[in-house]
């Protein structure tokens, strides 16, 4: 009998034993898991294992644990701690209970169990876990508890199943259950000469004996067997002459029909010869009537093409026109801004503010200065950062347009993410850039973004802060 089997769906006979008792749990070395890792004092200084079983040295009353005790005992060393010869070791149940309630998890939490409890219930939970391994006694499949018994045995191939005619062979694996029913001893079988007329069913083992006693019976059954066949052989001949003749007469009308269709066919074909000529005389006449309409609307097509570049050539200096003197007014311009060494910014004894270099909004315009108070200002002093926009005098501010009217959008920018940044939008107004420094907060409040959360939420990294400033004049 084969040592493995292919596993097919399951057909398994009517009668199914019981899975007897398997080892479903290997011996697990456990490494624990703890929630929050414990002291280096809950460890034993000899083994460096954790003290399950603590016993308090007599000399130094530090702990080791039961298996150095012992080990050093037999050995007669020294203390491990204080090195003194001769001492002694008790257990000790106050600190064993404290190492029993440390948190630990458990340690199928890769196979998805999410139990949490102390390390003294964790045999108890680790004998009942449903994520625990699972192996089939019966092949080498491996699965976690709560799917093997259920998923598995019903279809391992090499199950154990009884013989459904409980032979002295007893079980079969589950992928050889057909296969040993062709060869059962006692399975049924039919008579060799069911198709002569005998319907009797003998186990496989007792056929022979059947051939041998009912030998005579079953040559008369088979000779009046085959008298009966002889003359239903004789009906059906007969039968199939008369079919013969009803065919021939189906294929004389065939003919007679084939040649009317010959007839229609070559009323067709002269059909479609004419239809053919008159459509290649519409084609040629239409493909003229389709030159002729080309060469007008390509002389058309000429004209407005030369009138729509003049026109176009028209619109283009009044746009350029309008353009160079409005460009300015109507678009954004983005300016990417740096802020490093934000720690230093924050140190005790600074003003917290960090500034950019001057920069023009576009050539020949407006001087500005980004500032940010990373300590907060005003109602958010120590809690928020607050950016402010300075506006200084600048070398065109003669030649620009007064009072200034802007739209400003500052974006601080999330370092992980290509989304997530933080933003807010201020409308301003500057009257006229003098000697004295001009400057607006940008948002509504003081509290632009709190300090608490810059670095969870990817703004702060490397103590540098990144900044986007669009700037509209209206």
């Amino acid at each position: 009998m084969a040592s493995k089997c292919v596993a097919e769906p399951d057909q398994s006979p009517p009668h199914v034993v019981q899975d007897p008792p398997t080892n479903e749990t290997a011996e697990l070395a456990i490494d624990y898991d703890f929630v929050e890792q414990p002291d280096q004092d809950y460890f034993c200084p000899v083994s460096l294992e954790l003290l399950v079983e603590p016993h308090q040295t007599s000399c130094c009353g530090h702990h080791i644990s039961q298996q150095a005790a012992n080990r050093l005992g037999r050995e007669r060393k020294p203390c491990p701690m204080c090195k003194k010869d001769k001492f002694g070791t008790h257990e000790d149940l106050y600190f064993k209970r404290k190492v029993r309630q440390l948190k630990v998890r458990c340690p199928y939490k890769k196979s998805g169990c999410e139990w949490t409890g102390e390390l003294g219930d964790l045999n108890h939970h680790i004998t009942a876990c449903p994520k625990r391994p699972w192996k089939c006694q019966y092949c080498d499949f491996k699965s976690i508890y709560e799917m093997g018994p259920t998923d598995h045995t019903p279809n391992c191939a090499n199950y154990p199943l009884p013989c459904p005619n409980q032979c002295e062979i007893g079980t079969v694996p589950r992928c050889q259950a057909d296969s040993h029913l062709l060869e059962c001893p006692l399975q049924l079988v039919e008579c060799e000469f069911a198709g002569n007329g005998c319907d009797v069913k003998v186990p496989r083992r007792d056929l022979a004996g059947h051939m041998t006693e009912n030998a005579q019976h079953h040559l008369m059954t088979a000779t009046l067997l085959n008298l009966r066949l002889t003359k239903e052989l004789h009906q059906k001949m007969e039968e199939k002459d008369q079919q013969i003749v009803e065919l021939k007469q189906q294929l004389t009308e065939q003919e007679t029909k084939r040649t009317t269709k010959n007839e229609l066919q070559q009323q067709t074909k002269d059909i479609d010869t004419k239809l053919q000529q008159q459509t290649k005389y519409l084609d040629t006449k239409r493909q003229q009537q389709t030159k002729d309409l080309d060469t007008k609307l390509q002389q058309q097509t000429r004209d407005l093409d030369t009138k729509l570049q003049q026109q176009t050539k028209d619109l283009d200096t009044k746009l350029q026109q309008q353009l160079e003197t409005s460009i300015q007014l109507s678009t954004f311009t983005c300016h990417t801004h740096t802020l490093t060494g934000f720690n230093r910014c924050q140190a005790t004894g600074g003003d917290g503010s960090w500034y950019s270099e001057p920069f023009y909004n576009y050539p020949g315009g407006y001087k500005f200065e980004l500032n940010i108070d990373t300590n907060g200002y005003g109602s958010a002093e120590g809690t928020h950062i607050s950016p402010f926009l300075y506006l200084f005098k600048g070398d065109y501010d003669t030649k620009l347009h007064w009072p200034l009217k802007l739209i400003v959008i500052l974006d601080m920018l999330n370092q992980e993410e290509d989304h997530g940044d933080h933003s807010a939008t201020t409308a301003m107004e500057f009257k006229q850039a003098n000697s004295d420094i001009n400057y607006k907060l940008i948002g509504s409040t003081y509290k632009f973004y709190p300090l608490a959360q810059l670095k969870a939420k990817n703004y702060l990294r490397n103590n540098e802060i990144k900044f986007r400033l669009w700037l509209k004049v209206m």
